[in-house]
């Protein structure tokens, strides 16, 4: 029998090419739970109510522009087992704003030191935000997130579990 050479998957990447994601704009940024696990809190009367490990993320997103001075958190909500965050990036000539990679990838290192274990998903999605209609359509799902979390696509209902 021949011998069969097997290859390692590769990762489909989910960011941009050839985009520079430390250029100054506006970026959406969803970050999930591994497979949906509900560590964040529950949604209780159209609010969000935090476990520990929520207040943890929570304490986290609020630190964030005060790690960097190029980064403003404009609109955010912790989900029982994801976060949606519109993050604002500002270069200036003296420095370049970090990349929202290095952003989220030091953050949720911070969470997961605190909460001391993992999990979240390996990734993130993003979306470039380029305009102010699309601004505006964002900034409302966010606010509207806990309200319309039972049509939400990352909603696990309570039999699911």
């Amino acid at each position: 029998m021949p011998l069969v050479s097997i290859e390692p998957r590769e990762r489909k990447t989910i960011r941009l090419q050839g985009y520079d994601y430390s250029k100054s704009g506006v970026y959406f940024v969803t970050v999930c739970v591994t497979d949906r696990h509900m560590l964040l809190g529950n949604v209780i009367e159209n609010k969000v109510v935090l476990t520990e490990i929520g207040q943890i993320v929570e304490d986290a997103i609020q630190v964030i522009p005060s790690v960097y001075d190029s980064v403003s958190v404009e609109r955010h909500v912790v989900m029982p087992n994801h976060v949606h965050m519109l993050l604002v990036l500002r270069s200036a000539l003296d420095h370049a704003a970090p990349s929202v990679s290095r952003i989220i990838q030091q953050w949720k290192g911070i969470i997961t030191k605190q909460a001391t274990f993992a999990f979240w998903q390996r990734s993130f999605h993003d979306r470039i935000i380029k305009d102010r209609d699309k601004y505006q359509m964002i900034t409302e799902y966010i606010e509207n997130n806990p309200r319309n979390w039972k049509q939400d696509r990352f909603y696990v209902p309570d039999n699911m579990l």
